[in-house]
């Protein structure tokens, strides 16, 4: 089955979710396509997170933080901010399969991505990269 998730204008796709009966959770990006196996809970999780109507949101482990706006600005400032375990993979337009930045932090010019949805990207950490020694 292939589902797809088209947000309304001004509001940002995050992620599907499956909650499954064996009370398992993911968490997957649009378009969803999956076989199911067992009683399934699937949602389409949306923001609303809107900006002089450009959507910002962040899929995995992280948040976006937004600085330097107010009603007359023509810029903003964009930071990836990643949860424990997790590392930041780009900014993305929609669904594009590859990343228009990797730094962290950047600035964009609101006129031109009037209407466009931003997405910050994380990724699940393999265990190698974790080191619990506090002394490091």
């Amino acid at each position: 089955m292939t589902l797809y998730a088209v947000p309304n204008q001004k509001v940002a796709f995050l992620y599907w979710q499956i909650v499954g009966e064996s009370g398992t959770t993911t968490q997957l990006d649009n378009p969803l396509e999956l076989s199911i196996t067992e009683d399934v809970t699937i949602t389409a999780v949306f923001t609303d997170n809107v900006v002089n109507g450009v959507a910002v949101s962040a899929v995995g482990g992280g948040e976006v933080r937004m600085g330097g706006y107010d009603e007359t600005s023509t810029t903003t400032n964009l930071s990836a901010v990643c949860f424990y375990g997790y590392q930041f993979v780009g900014w993305f337009l929609g669904d594009a399969a590859e990343p228009f930045s990797t730094q962290m932090s950047i600035t964009i010019n609101l006129a031109e991505m009037d209407g466009k949805q931003i997405i910050a990207k994380f990724e699940l950490l393999d265990n190698s990269h974790i080191n619990d020694d506090t002394n490091n």
